[in-house]
């Protein structure tokens, strides 16, 4: 008799230091989870001298990775987030009663990246910990006339297995996508469909002489890309993209094409549509926007696939003198009815 994915578990805990496991995890509702170990094991090579077969086999490294699809929930979405941007502030709305914790990436000192512990429980039958672990990418679809998704990539240290336990994952509203709002300077931003991917690069390879795991985890490089699919009503959108916003030639007058990227601000909003909605917002500043092929085929709508990135433009830096420390490239704004983003 097989076993059902439907009774086990995956918990995220934040941890208070490298190498410290979580005291506390929170065990949360998904789709799968695709996080394991990832145990580097491989054949010895030919020998001179030796049989036609190889000789042997060996384990060289152990570091845990993998990915996990859900659906966001307001209430569990603040310790995959502090894995992935620095938690700076959490303050309480008078107005509803809920928190707003900010979020920004900032990559700085005094806003550490969190170290993370992943557990999951393979039905009740064993379980496996993955410690010291980093968020690499956090990709959010927004597809309409549905339910938001989400997806995270992990990547781990450590790598124990634990005794099997049942664990209860929290509950909370998901997102529906009618609910949602994009916005892109200021104004309505019509998508059929809005994704969006904060990456990070990780090193994985840093693996030392005297130790199997990986001894540390590396922030190399950061990346926020945009694909929106949108219905083309007017030329507004195309004359953004390729005329840089220029108006429209008049006459049989021909509108050259401009070499400079259209550069804007996005945001996105993510409402629960309760009675007191719980909330997700993420403001991107600088936004170019990239490509946009438009496909014209028999009797059907008229659509394009937008691309976009956030680049490190002037309009990126807080005031002051920019350096690393002030740069903004995402603010996001987690409204929910925890007190504490990590409790």
């Amino acid at each position: 008799m097989g076993l059902s994915s439907i009774q086990s578990a995956l918990g995220v805990g934040i941890q208070s230091a490298k190498g410290v496991a979580a005291g506390t995890l929170h065990y949360l509702p998904v789709l799968n989870a695709n996080v394991m170990g990832e145990q580097l094991a491989q054949t010895l090579p030919p020998e001179v001298g030796g049989a036609y077969f190889s000789r042997g086999s060996y384990k060289a490294a152990l570091r845990s990775r993998g990915d996990v699809a859900f659906m966001p929930r307001s209430n569990t979405l603040g310790w995959l987030l502090a894995g992935l941007l620095n938690h700076e502030t959490s303050t309480v709305d008078v107005g509803t009663g809920l928190y707003d914790h900010l979020f920004r990436v900032g990559d700085t000192a005094a806003h550490p990246h969190n170290w993370l512990t992943i557990r999951r429980y393979v039905n009740n039958v064993y379980g496996e910990q993955m410690l010291d672990s980093r968020v690499g990418s956090f990709r959010l679809e927004v597809a309409a006339a549905n339910v938001v998704n989400a997806s995270v990539q992990l990547l781990g240290g450590q790598f124990n297995e634990i005794a099997g336990a049942d664990q209860a994952s929290e509950d909370g509203s998901v997102f529906l996508t009618c609910n949602a709002d994009v916005t892109e300077g200021g104004g309505d931003f019509i998508v059929d469909r809005f994704s969006m991917e904060i990456g990070a690069q990780l090193s994985d390879n840093e693996f030392r002489v005297g130790s199997y795991f990986l001894d540390d985890i590396t922030l190399l490089q950061r990346q926020i890309t945009i694909q929106a699919d949108v219905r083309i009503s007017s030329r507004s959108l195309f004359s953004k993209v390729y005329r840089n916003g220029a108006a429209a030639p008049s006459g049989a007058a021909v509108g050259d094409w401009d070499p400079v990227i259209y550069r804007s601000d996005v945001s996105l909003v993510l409402n629960t549509g309760d009675t007191v909605p719980e909330s997700l917002t993420l403001v991107l500043p600088g936004v170019d926007f990239l490509t946009l092929p438009v496909q014209i085929s028999g009797a059907e709508l008229i659509r394009a696939q937008l691309s976009a990135s956030v680049t490190l433009g002037a309009d990126n830096f807080l005031a002051g003198t920019p350096d690393h420390a002030s740069l903004q490239p995402v603010l996001a704004t987690l409204r929910t009815a925890r007190a504490a983003v990590y409790s």
